[in-house]
Protein backbone atom coordinates (compact mmCIF):
# COMPACT_ATOMS: atom_id res chain seq x y z
CA UNK A 1 0.00 0.00 0.00
CA UNK A 2 1.45 2.88 -0.99
CA UNK A 3 1.92 5.86 2.13
CA UNK A 4 -0.65 8.91 0.98
CA UNK A 5 -3.66 5.90 0.53
CA UNK A 6 -6.26 5.54 3.09
CA UNK A 7 -6.41 2.28 4.21
CA UNK A 8 -9.40 -0.07 3.23
CA UNK A 9 -12.10 -0.99 5.71
CA UNK A 10 -12.24 -4.86 6.78
CA UNK A 11 -15.90 -5.12 4.62
CA UNK A 12 -13.48 -4.17 1.72
CA UNK A 13 -10.23 -6.36 2.49
CA UNK A 14 -12.46 -8.99 2.42
CA UNK A 15 -14.06 -8.41 -1.15
CA UNK A 16 -10.90 -7.39 -2.40
CA UNK A 17 -9.06 -10.82 -1.19
CA UNK A 18 -12.60 -12.74 -2.37
CA UNK A 19 -12.36 -11.19 -6.16
CA UNK A 20 -8.87 -12.58 -6.45
CA UNK A 21 -9.66 -16.19 -5.37
CA UNK A 22 -12.26 -16.28 -7.99
CA UNK A 23 -11.03 -18.63 -10.72
CA UNK A 24 -11.01 -17.33 -14.55
CA UNK A 25 -14.31 -18.32 -16.31
CA UNK A 26 -14.28 -21.15 -18.27
CA UNK A 27 -14.31 -20.06 -22.50
CA UNK A 28 -17.26 -20.72 -24.45
CA UNK A 29 -17.19 -23.22 -27.43
CA UNK A 30 -19.96 -21.68 -29.34
CA UNK A 31 -18.14 -18.46 -28.77
CA UNK A 32 -14.51 -19.83 -29.64
CA UNK A 33 -16.43 -21.51 -32.72
CA UNK A 34 -17.63 -17.97 -34.15
CA UNK A 35 -14.29 -16.12 -32.89
CA UNK A 36 -12.08 -18.75 -35.01
CA UNK A 37 -13.21 -18.77 -38.42
CA UNK A 38 -13.45 -14.38 -38.27
CA UNK A 39 -10.03 -13.93 -36.96
CA UNK A 40 -8.52 -16.75 -39.80
CA UNK A 41 -10.74 -14.47 -42.45
CA UNK A 42 -9.13 -11.39 -40.70
CA UNK A 43 -12.82 -10.19 -40.24
CA UNK A 44 -12.82 -10.39 -36.38
CA UNK A 45 -14.87 -7.45 -35.10
CA UNK A 46 -15.77 -5.64 -31.40
CA UNK A 47 -18.06 -3.02 -31.00
CA UNK A 48 -21.68 -2.98 -30.17
CA UNK A 49 -22.72 -4.59 -33.29
CA UNK A 50 -20.04 -6.97 -33.28
CA UNK A 51 -22.48 -10.27 -33.12
CA UNK A 52 -19.64 -12.48 -31.53
CA UNK A 53 -20.64 -12.14 -28.24
CA UNK A 54 -24.20 -14.17 -29.29
CA UNK A 55 -27.15 -14.22 -31.80
CA UNK A 56 -29.47 -11.64 -31.72
CA UNK A 57 -33.02 -12.04 -31.96
CA UNK A 58 -34.34 -10.53 -35.09
CA UNK A 59 -38.38 -10.64 -33.86
CA UNK A 60 -37.25 -8.61 -30.20
CA UNK A 61 -35.02 -6.63 -32.51
CA UNK A 62 -38.06 -5.26 -33.98
CA UNK A 63 -40.00 -5.24 -31.29
CA UNK A 64 -37.83 -2.50 -29.68
CA UNK A 65 -35.33 -0.66 -32.25
CA UNK A 66 -34.65 1.67 -29.98
CA UNK A 67 -33.51 -0.12 -27.09
CA UNK A 68 -29.79 -0.18 -27.53
CA UNK A 69 -29.82 3.43 -27.76
CA UNK A 70 -32.44 4.21 -24.40
CA UNK A 71 -29.72 5.57 -22.62
CA UNK A 72 -29.29 9.14 -24.22
CA UNK A 73 -25.59 9.32 -22.90
CA UNK A 74 -24.73 6.25 -24.65
CA UNK A 75 -23.58 6.60 -28.53
CA UNK A 76 -23.63 4.00 -30.78
CA UNK A 77 -20.23 2.63 -31.40
CA UNK A 78 -20.15 0.34 -34.99
CA UNK A 79 -18.77 -2.80 -35.41
CA UNK A 80 -14.72 -2.59 -36.10
CA UNK A 81 -12.69 -4.89 -38.05
CA UNK A 82 -9.76 -6.18 -35.79
CA UNK A 83 -6.51 -6.70 -38.18
CA UNK A 84 -4.76 -9.87 -37.23
CA UNK A 85 -1.19 -9.54 -36.39
CA UNK A 86 -0.77 -11.78 -39.64
CA UNK A 87 -1.28 -8.51 -41.71
CA UNK A 88 1.88 -6.99 -40.18
CA UNK A 89 3.82 -9.90 -40.92
CA UNK A 90 2.04 -10.45 -44.37
CA UNK A 91 3.04 -6.80 -45.36
CA UNK A 92 6.94 -7.42 -43.89
CA UNK A 93 7.40 -10.31 -46.67
CA UNK A 94 5.97 -8.14 -49.40
CA UNK A 95 8.11 -5.87 -48.64
CA UNK A 96 10.98 -8.14 -48.56
CA UNK A 97 10.15 -9.60 -51.55
CA UNK A 98 9.81 -6.84 -53.45
CA UNK A 99 13.39 -5.53 -51.89
CA UNK A 100 14.38 -9.04 -53.05
CA UNK A 101 13.26 -8.45 -56.63
CA UNK A 102 14.96 -5.43 -57.13
CA UNK A 103 18.51 -6.54 -55.41
CA UNK A 104 18.07 -9.51 -58.34
CA UNK A 105 17.08 -7.09 -61.34
CA UNK A 106 19.99 -4.57 -59.88
CA UNK A 107 22.53 -7.09 -60.20
CA UNK A 108 21.29 -9.09 -63.26
CA UNK A 109 22.11 -5.39 -64.73
CA UNK A 110 25.53 -5.21 -63.02
CA UNK A 111 26.63 -7.85 -64.40
CA UNK A 112 29.02 -7.61 -67.21
CA UNK A 113 29.02 -8.12 -71.00
CA UNK A 114 28.88 -12.40 -72.01
CA UNK A 115 32.52 -13.33 -73.78
CA UNK A 116 32.24 -13.67 -77.63
CA UNK A 117 34.87 -15.79 -80.15
CA UNK A 118 35.75 -13.43 -82.61
CA UNK A 119 39.02 -15.29 -84.35
CA UNK A 120 40.29 -18.70 -84.17
CA UNK A 121 43.49 -20.68 -85.14
CA UNK A 122 43.75 -23.57 -86.16
CA UNK A 123 41.37 -26.12 -87.22
CA UNK A 124 41.25 -28.53 -84.39
CA UNK A 125 39.58 -29.18 -81.37
CA UNK A 126 39.52 -27.54 -78.09
CA UNK A 127 37.60 -28.33 -74.82
CA UNK A 128 35.44 -25.95 -72.63
CA UNK A 129 34.99 -27.43 -69.47
CA UNK A 130 36.10 -30.07 -70.50
CA UNK A 131 33.50 -30.49 -73.52
CA UNK A 132 35.38 -30.95 -76.63
CA UNK A 133 34.49 -28.41 -79.23
CA UNK A 134 35.63 -27.74 -83.13
CA UNK A 135 37.48 -24.06 -82.83
CA UNK A 136 35.22 -23.98 -86.28
CA UNK A 137 32.26 -23.74 -84.24
CA UNK A 138 32.38 -20.09 -83.42
CA UNK A 139 28.59 -20.34 -82.15
CA UNK A 140 28.53 -22.95 -79.44
CA UNK A 141 32.27 -22.00 -78.17
CA UNK A 142 30.84 -18.15 -77.71
CA UNK A 143 27.93 -20.26 -75.99
CA UNK A 144 30.22 -22.43 -73.90
CA UNK A 145 32.03 -19.58 -72.42
CA UNK A 146 29.98 -16.32 -72.24
CA UNK A 147 30.16 -16.34 -69.09
CA UNK A 148 33.89 -17.83 -68.58
CA UNK A 149 35.04 -21.78 -68.09
CA UNK A 150 38.16 -23.83 -68.31
CA UNK A 151 39.80 -23.34 -71.93
CA UNK A 152 42.25 -26.27 -72.66
CA UNK A 153 43.79 -24.79 -76.63
CA UNK A 154 45.91 -28.13 -77.91
CA UNK A 155 43.92 -28.12 -81.19
CA UNK A 156 44.04 -24.23 -81.63
CA UNK A 157 43.98 -20.83 -80.12
CA UNK A 158 40.87 -18.55 -79.63
CA UNK A 159 40.31 -14.86 -79.37
CA UNK A 160 37.38 -13.62 -77.14
CA UNK A 161 36.13 -10.43 -76.80
CA UNK A 162 33.92 -8.85 -73.52
CA UNK A 163 31.83 -5.68 -75.25
CA UNK A 164 34.81 -3.24 -74.71
CA UNK A 165 36.16 -3.97 -71.65
CA UNK A 166 38.57 -6.88 -72.77
CA UNK A 167 40.41 -8.27 -75.19
CA UNK A 168 41.79 -11.54 -74.35
CA UNK A 169 43.60 -13.88 -76.94
CA UNK A 170 44.16 -17.75 -75.80
CA UNK A 171 47.10 -19.34 -77.57
CA UNK A 172 47.59 -22.53 -78.80
CA UNK A 173 48.59 -25.03 -76.21
CA UNK A 174 47.53 -23.44 -73.26
CA UNK A 175 45.30 -24.05 -70.45
CA UNK A 176 43.48 -21.47 -68.97
CA UNK A 177 40.56 -20.67 -66.81
CA UNK A 178 38.90 -17.16 -67.69
CA UNK A 179 36.43 -15.94 -65.43
CA UNK A 180 33.01 -14.01 -66.24
CA UNK A 181 34.03 -10.39 -67.31
CA UNK A 182 33.95 -7.67 -64.48
CA UNK A 183 31.13 -6.19 -63.23
CA UNK A 184 29.89 -2.61 -65.21
CA UNK A 185 29.48 -0.67 -61.49
CA UNK A 186 30.11 -2.37 -58.49
CA UNK A 187 32.11 -5.87 -57.79
CA UNK A 188 34.46 -4.80 -60.63
CA UNK A 189 37.19 -7.27 -59.64
CA UNK A 190 37.52 -10.77 -61.83
CA UNK A 191 40.89 -13.16 -61.61
CA UNK A 192 42.09 -15.70 -64.58
CA UNK A 193 44.29 -18.70 -64.80
CA UNK A 194 46.90 -19.98 -66.16
CA UNK A 195 48.62 -23.15 -65.60
CA UNK A 196 50.07 -23.44 -69.24
CA UNK A 197 50.43 -21.47 -72.24
CA UNK A 198 49.78 -17.63 -73.02
CA UNK A 199 47.06 -15.48 -72.43
CA UNK A 200 47.42 -11.98 -74.22
CA UNK A 201 45.07 -9.01 -73.07
CA UNK A 202 44.41 -5.54 -73.91
CA UNK A 203 41.96 -3.41 -71.85
CA UNK A 204 39.11 -1.36 -73.74
CA UNK A 205 37.47 2.38 -71.97
CA UNK A 206 35.12 0.44 -70.02
CA UNK A 207 37.35 -1.36 -68.18
CA UNK A 208 38.20 2.22 -66.54
CA UNK A 209 37.88 1.41 -62.78
CA UNK A 210 37.54 -2.73 -62.80
CA UNK A 211 40.27 -5.07 -61.80
CA UNK A 212 41.35 -8.73 -63.60
CA UNK A 213 43.67 -10.80 -61.31
CA UNK A 214 45.80 -13.40 -63.49
CA UNK A 215 47.53 -16.02 -61.27
CA UNK A 216 49.90 -18.47 -62.27
CA UNK A 217 51.65 -20.79 -60.41
CA UNK A 218 54.48 -18.47 -59.25
CA UNK A 219 53.07 -15.08 -59.78
CA UNK A 220 49.45 -13.11 -59.57
CA UNK A 221 49.60 -10.29 -61.63
CA UNK A 222 47.35 -7.18 -61.32
CA UNK A 223 45.85 -5.53 -64.37
CA UNK A 224 43.81 -2.28 -64.17
CA UNK A 225 44.16 -0.89 -67.42
CA UNK A 226 46.82 -2.02 -70.06
CA UNK A 227 48.13 -3.89 -72.95
CA UNK A 228 50.16 -7.32 -71.55
CA UNK A 229 50.90 -11.07 -72.39
CA UNK A 230 51.53 -13.33 -69.39
CA UNK A 231 53.45 -16.72 -70.49
CA UNK A 232 53.48 -19.96 -68.35
CA UNK A 233 56.55 -21.54 -69.37
CA UNK A 234 57.86 -24.77 -68.12
CA UNK A 235 60.91 -22.56 -65.63
CA UNK A 236 58.15 -20.08 -64.95
CA UNK A 237 55.69 -16.74 -65.35
CA UNK A 238 57.36 -14.19 -68.12
CA UNK A 239 55.15 -10.77 -67.81
CA UNK A 240 56.12 -9.07 -70.75
CA UNK A 241 54.20 -4.84 -70.40
CA UNK A 242 53.63 -3.51 -73.66
CA UNK A 243 51.59 -0.34 -72.46
CA UNK A 244 50.15 0.68 -69.31
CA UNK A 245 51.68 -0.80 -65.63
CA UNK A 246 50.73 -4.12 -64.00
CA UNK A 247 51.64 -5.38 -60.12
CA UNK A 248 53.37 -8.58 -60.15
CA UNK A 249 53.90 -10.42 -57.24
CA UNK A 250 55.32 -13.80 -56.45
CA UNK A 251 53.36 -16.08 -54.32
CA UNK A 252 54.95 -15.36 -50.33
CA UNK A 253 56.43 -12.01 -51.81
CA UNK A 254 55.42 -8.45 -52.24
CA UNK A 255 53.91 -7.06 -55.39
CA UNK A 256 56.40 -4.71 -57.46
CA UNK A 257 54.93 -2.76 -60.59
CA UNK A 258 56.32 -3.50 -63.92
CA UNK A 259 56.50 -0.55 -66.40
CA UNK A 260 55.80 -0.69 -70.44
CA UNK A 261 58.18 -1.57 -72.78
CA UNK A 262 59.11 -4.29 -70.11
CA UNK A 263 59.00 -7.72 -69.06
CA UNK A 264 59.63 -9.53 -65.96
CA UNK A 265 60.14 -13.34 -65.41
CA UNK A 266 59.74 -15.26 -62.15
CA UNK A 267 61.00 -18.39 -62.25
CA UNK A 268 59.85 -21.52 -59.90
CA UNK A 269 62.73 -22.45 -58.73
CA UNK A 270 63.66 -20.40 -56.04
CA UNK A 271 66.02 -17.72 -58.24
CA UNK A 272 65.34 -14.14 -57.98
CA UNK A 273 63.09 -12.47 -60.08
CA UNK A 274 64.64 -11.29 -63.61
CA UNK A 275 63.66 -7.75 -65.40
CA UNK A 276 64.53 -6.90 -68.91
CA UNK A 277 63.45 -5.19 -71.99
CA UNK A 278 60.35 -7.02 -73.22
CA UNK A 279 60.46 -9.50 -75.53
CA UNK A 280 60.85 -8.40 -79.41
CA UNK A 281 58.25 -11.18 -80.66
CA UNK A 282 55.58 -9.70 -77.93
CA UNK A 283 56.37 -6.38 -78.78
CA UNK A 284 55.19 -6.94 -81.99
CA UNK A 285 51.82 -8.88 -81.29
CA UNK A 286 50.83 -6.90 -78.35
CA UNK A 287 50.87 -4.06 -80.86
CA UNK A 288 49.01 -5.85 -83.43
CA UNK A 289 46.72 -7.24 -80.81
CA UNK A 290 45.85 -3.85 -78.97
CA UNK A 291 45.20 -2.48 -82.44
CA UNK A 292 42.58 -4.59 -82.84
CA UNK A 293 40.65 -3.44 -79.67
CA UNK A 294 41.13 0.01 -80.82
CA UNK A 295 39.99 -0.62 -84.43
CA UNK A 296 36.77 -2.08 -83.17
CA UNK A 297 35.80 0.45 -80.64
Amino acid sequence: MKPDQEPLEPEALEVARALRELEAPPVDPAFRARVTPAFARGTLTEGRFSGLAGEVDPEAERETPEAEFEDANTAPFPARVVRGPWRRVRQSALLAAAAALLVSIGLGLNAGPDWTVVDIAGDGVVKVDGRPLSVRNLEDLSRALRRGGRLETAGGGLTLRAGNELLIEVTPGSDAVLPAAPNRWFDRGAEARLAAGELRITSGSDFRGAHLGVRTPEVMVGVSGTTLAVIREPHGTCICVLEGRVQVAPHGALSRPVDRGQRRFVFNDGRSPEDAAIREVENVKLGMFRDRMTASR
